[in-house]
């Protein structure tokens, strides 16, 4: 069963006729590690839910450099965008590790949608929430301290946002490394690290070979607020 506390999971948030229906749409997909799911730039012709294995959300900087935005993991749904507006992807999703994938086609979302109105409503909430999270992202340049910062984009990355009512797992996984985390935080390597190694050995988190486990969820969410 998806992780209800993921954010991006905005299916398992429907009426089970609605999931139902949708459900008896997707079609299976299977990609290999390193398998790009669609490009920045192009328009994809469909949009995916996560079943198993991750899925790295990417952007190119002006130098060059890739930028990891977020990472979707079980239960995730991801290309909703371009299938809503029409327009091209604004990033790349690529495969970390062999990725199971359930696909619903655009034609198949557009009669989805018209005949239940509460996929429309709970989509308006998934893009409310990440508009506010861009707003904070901001903020948090502007304003927070960085060990802050990270706290809330580890929050970010694991959809563990700050909410009411939300049961959060003992311990989970993020696969990025830390010049990654350093990329997406506008940050040097060096610092981010710092802060890494201080919540290790104080067990929050474990480091590892290109992942970082989060072993106390609550003290990093309680730091992002």
């Amino acid at each position: 069963m998806p992780n209800q506390f993921l954010g991006n999971n905005w299916i398992t948030q429907l009426p089970e006729s609605v999931q139902a229906a949708i459900v008896a749409k997707m079609r299976p997909k299977q990609c290999a590690r390193g398998e790009v799911v669609y490009h920045e730039g192009e328009l994809p012709d469909a949009f995916w839910q996560v079943i198993s294995g991750s899925i790295r959300l990417t952007n190119i900087s002006t130098d060059g450099k890739e930028v990891v935005f977020a990472i979707f993991t079980h239960g995730d749904c991801l290309g909703e965008i371009s299938i809503i507006d029409g327009k091209p992807a604004s990033n790349t999703a690529t495969a970390v590790e062999p990725v199971e994938l359930q696909e619903i086609s655009r034609k198949d979302f557009n009669s989805l949608n018209q005949t239940y109105p509460q996929i429309s409503h709970q989509l308006n909430l998934l893009l409310t929430q990440r508009m506010r999270h861009m707003i904070r992202f901001y903020e948090d340049i502007a304003l927070r301290p960085q060990e802050t910062r990270l706290a809330h984009r580890l929050c970010y990355l694991t959809g563990n946002l700050p909410r009411k009512n939300s049961a959060i797992p003992a311990t989970i996984e993020i696969k990025l490394t830390q010049q990654d985390i350093a990329a997406m935080l506008g940050a040097s390597r060096q610092s981010i690290s710092k802060i890494l190694n201080q919540w290790q050995d104080n067990d929050i988190i474990q480091i590892e070979y290109g992942r970082i486990i989060i072993l106390d969820a609550n003290y990093l969410t309680a730091l992002a607020q």
